[in-house]
């Protein structure tokens, strides 16, 4: 449950913030953001000095200006969402938010992140093809990352938070395992 509520908390401050500044996130700044969401995400158990309450706030701003602001590159706007997070003891949520500043920004520039898995390594060309199918049938701008899972026997997957097309020998071998489960 705190979990849910963590992200739900993270969810508003996001919109609260991309409600005032969203305009001055640009896709080289998003992509910065993102970084940074990564950032954190491969230091967790570093974000958890941010909750101690005996950590001065100055000091908690100021780690978090070095790598968000200073190392990250983002805007100086995020200096507010900063320090609003740590005065209202809410610093840790900050990976969060920051996930969902990538996913509000991806929202409203009609941009879906796919990951393409083939059960061989795919040319330029067909990657290409693959991008042009993606946006073709959502409409949207294809931000894509592309990896060689030799489990799909002679197939292609394409996976996002919202779509997932699959053709592939192991798709339609695990669908006639399920019909032997039932006869």
């Amino acid at each position: 449950m705190k979990n849910i509520s963590a992200h739900m908390l993270a969810k508003k401050y996001a919109q609260a913030f991309f409600n005032v500044f969203g305009s001055k996130i640009t896709e080289k700044k998003s992509n910065n953001v993102e970084d940074a969401y990564l950032f954190l995400s491969k230091n967790k158990d570093k974000l958890f000095y941010l909750g101690v309450p005996h950590v001065p706030a100055e000091i908690k701003i100021d780690v978090l200006h070095k790598i968000l602001i200073d190392g990250h590159k983002l805007p100086t706007v995020f200096e507010k969402l900063i320090k609003l997070l740590v005065r209202d003891k809410r610093a840790p949520l900050i990976r969060l938010v920051l996930k969902q500043l990538v996913a509000l920004y991806r929202q409203k520039h009609a941009i879906v992140f796919f990951e393409i898995t083939s059960s061989h390594p795919l040319t330029q060309d067909q990657l290409d093809n693959v991008e042009q199918f993606l946006a073709r049938e959502t409409g949207c701008d294809i931000i894509y990352k592309y990896e060689v899972d030799n489990r799909l026997i002679a197939g292609l997957r394409l996976q996002s938070n919202l779509f997932v097309w699959e053709y592939s020998i192991r798709k339609h071998l695990d669908s006639l395992r399920g019909l032997t489960r039932y006869n």
